[in-house]
């Protein structure tokens, strides 16, 4: 642990390159540095990205009438 301590910047480096890097306290091992898995790349149209299904022209002016109908306009 006390090694890992000073050379964590190269572990961390080891583990990003896809190596295996375990820490060890008194010969039993006690932790494992991996990297993190990538962040997905941020949507710009927020949570509902990929939740809004493709409409037609048609299913649009139907969607709006209905909007329109229930709280005009």
């Amino acid at each position: 642990m006390r090694e890992a301590k000073t050379q964590l910047s190269s572990l961390v480096t080891a583990a990003l390159a896809g190596d295996d890097v375990v820490l060890s306290r008194s010969g039993v091992s006690v932790a494992r540095i991996v990297p993190l898995e990538s962040p997905q790349e941020q949507s710009i149209f927020g949570i509902a990205a990929g939740k809004i299904p493709d409409m037609t022209d048609a299913q649009w002016e139907e969607s709006d009438r209905a909007l329109t109908a229930q709280f005009g306009r």
